[in-house]
């Protein structure tokens, strides 16, 4: 009988054998992953390389530079904030302060809605002109 202590490991497996031996498909492969698992795991980096063909670093390199993905599992009420220069001018640095006290915020330098700033994201889906009061009604209604 063989133990599994990383049961999120077969996922990733499954996910490299799709896209085995094809170095483009690595954003594939963690659109996939973290669809899943809701992350992509640190300790998958070398499967997904070995897959892949690729190094290591490679992986951690193209993980880290996209805000998108997630190398540890997130809280369930986590906000991203754009903090970009036209949602900084509408408050998101004030936002932001008032949100720490109560949910995990991340940061990101543009979602794309400037023109309904400050902006965020919450399960994958953008509001604008948001505030306290509206994050927290979106958090509370598990929107």
């Amino acid at each position: 009988m063989t133990l599994n202590i990383y049961p999120e490991m077969a996922m990733v497996k499954s996910a490299c054998q799709a896209c085995a031996n094809k170095p483009d498909m690595l954003l594939e492969i963690f659109h996939i992953i973290q669809a899943n698992l809701g992350y992509v795991p640190v300790k998958a980096y070398q499967q997904i390389a070995d897959a892949l063909n690729i190094s290591r670093a490679d992986v951690f390199g193209v993980v880290t530079f996209y805000h998108d993905f997630n190398n540890s599992k997130q809280a369930a009420n986590t906000i991203t904030l754009c903090q970009s220069e036209a949602c900084q001018s509408m408050g998101s640095a004030k936002l932001k302060t008032q949100l720490e006290k109560s949910y995990t915020v991340k940061t990101v330098y543009c979602l794309g809605n400037c023109a309904l700033a400050p902006s965020a994201s919450i399960g994958g889906k953008t509001y604008g002109r948001v505030d306290k009061q509206r994050l927290e009604a979106i958090m509370e209604a598990g929107l």
